[in-house]
């Protein structure tokens, strides 16, 4: 159920909230910029962010716009020593609701850009064919105030000012 809801999330609303580059000359970029992977599953372009978790990685997690709440796997949580909260939270989807629970990440960055620390939801990922290890939701996006997803350079470019490289 949770690999269901999470797959279903991912591929319906990776694009939905943003700025996408089509026809138009690309932007100038006058914010960092994070390299994306783009890979095209079911008729929909999806974007792969390359994040580094506690200095390790880069773990490929799906930029997904319309998820509330990024997530990890759940087996990689562990391996990286991540804290679990002991907390659950509801996650609703496409697929349906499923209870999860709830770690702490203090030290991670999507390619060079440092992400504050948070909370993810922690799913049993494993099984997914593309090699995601998480999503980067619509929680951790919202702190640049403003994202660009160029599909075509595969680039996620946020503000200059509020993206400081560790």
């Amino acid at each position: 159920m949770r690999k269901l809801l999470v797959t279903l999330v991912a591929a319906v609303t990776a694009a939905a909230g943003c700025t996408v580059v089509g026809e138009q000359p690309p932007p100038a970029e006058d914010g960092a910029s994070v390299k994306l992977r783009v890979i095209e599953a079911q008729g929909t372009a999806l974007a792969l962010v390359p994040v580094h978790i506690k200095g390790k990685g880069p773990y490929q997690f799906l930029l997904d716009t319309g998820a509330s709440i990024s997530t990890i796997d759940e087996q990689l949580a562990k391996d990286l020593g991540l804290e679990f909260t002991g907390q659950t939270a509801d996650v609703l989807g496409i697929g349906g609701r499923a209870n999860v629970e709830l770690i702490r990440v203090e030290r991670w960055k999507m390619g060079t850009v440092a992400l504050d620390p948070g909370r993810m939801a922690a799913l049993d990922l494993r099984q997914d064919q593309r090699g995601v290890s998480g999503l980067l939701g619509s929680d951790v996006l919202r702190d640049f105030g403003q994202v660009t997803v160029d599909y075509r350079r595969e680039r996620l470019i946020v503000p200059a000012d509020l993206a400081s490289p560790n």
